[in-house]
């Protein structure tokens, strides 16, 4: 019994080789390694529990884990198409303002014409412009723009009394009345001592800056003048033809100057003589109408001096008309010297 040979062990029956497990794809990602390193250890304990045991482990389908989407390295992502963008209809075209009308209000927006054309209908006595190349190029540029631009001859013209020695055409009355009646204004570069610049005072307009006509160029429309446009400043200005209205105005001197000076008294209002008139004499000694002898100077009125202080008239010379106009207000001259 003990001195025997051992009995042998019991057969234990061979162990069968673990079940390999299922190939997973290689992981992209940090969650794929980490799910197959899981199933490896899962797998390893399984087979040496059989082991131990002897028992096979029973064979499990394992299912396989998804492939994960596998994006390619470096591919780039395709590019949607994108489609042209509209084609935009062309804006329009601005409309032009129309002109105001009587009693509008001005400024920027207040064109009086298309902007082509801003001073159309506008009748201008452009003057006071020392250089000369400068008053030809702004007196073409404002004709271009519609202006309608008077020249001395046409001023005399149209205010040449009507007398026995001053006989105005029709054409003389016609474009006295358009001035009268329409848009006439007075552009100079600064006080001035014209024919043009005193007709302007005699008619009751205000000197407008050669600024204010260029910026009106400019901007391609009529601006209304505002105080900062004046070229100086007036007291306030007298109606046309009317600052020597009632008055009757003898201007002595060779043809030239009273041909010069005649329709200008005129245009301030006078009636406009040759000849001394006819005065009577009230009881108190004093003329009845008034009248005045005007003269260039007061040494050219000497021949008069004997009939006008018989008459009991002044005398007056051309400084006297020429502050009244500046002035806008009239004045007595003094009386003929004894």
């Amino acid at each position: 019994k003990w001195g025997g040979a051992p009995p042998p062990p019991p057969a234990t029956p061979p162990a069968a080789p673990p079940a390999a497990p299922a190939a997973a794809p290689p992981p992209s990602s940090a969650s794929g390694r980490r799910a197959s390193a899981g199933g490896r250890r899962l797998s390893k304990r399984r087979s040496s529990l059989g082991t131990m045991l002897g028992v096979l482990p029973e064979e499990e389908e394992a299912e396989p884990h998804p492939p994960p989407e596998e994006e390619e390295a470096g591919a780039p992502p395709e590019e949607e198409a994108v489609a042209p963008p509209p084609e935009l209809p062309p804006p329009p075209e601005p409309e032009q303002p129309p002109p105001p009308q009587d009693g509008e209000a001005g400024g920027e927006a207040g064109a009086r014409t298309a902007a082509a054309r801003p001073f159309l209908g506008v009748v201008l006595l452009v003057t006071g412009i020392r250089d000369a190349g400068d008053k030809s190029e702004l007196e073409a540029e404002l004709r271009e723009a519609g202006a309608e631009l008077l020249e001395e001859e046409q001023l005399r013209s149209a205010f040449a009394p009507a007398s026995a020695s001053f006989s105005p055409g029709s054409s003389a009355a016609a474009l006295k009345a358009k001035l009268l009646g329409g848009d006439l204004l007075l552009v100079t570069g600064g006080p001035a001592k014209t024919i043009k610049f005193y007709f302007g005072l005699a008619l009751g307009l205000q000197p407008l800056s050669t600024g204010w006509a260029r910026r009106c160029l400019a901007k391609g429309c009529y601006l209304r003048p505002s105080a900062a446009d004046e070229a100086l400043r007036l007291p306030p200005l007298l109606p046309a033809c009317s600052l020597l209205a009632g008055r009757t105005i003898v201007p002595v001197g060779d043809d030239g100057w009273v041909a010069n000076c005649a329709p200008l008294l005129a245009a301030a209002g006078a009636d406009v003589q040759t000849e001394l008139p006819r005065v009577h004499h009230s009881a108190s000694g004093a003329a009845a109408a008034p009248c005045v002898v005007i003269a260039d100077t007061l040494e050219e009125a000497a021949p008069l001096f004997a009939r006008a202080r018989a008459r009991r008239l002044p005398v007056a010379d051309l400084r006297w008309l020429k502050t009244m106009l500046m002035r806008q207000r009239y004045r007595d001259p003094r009386p003929a010297p004894a």
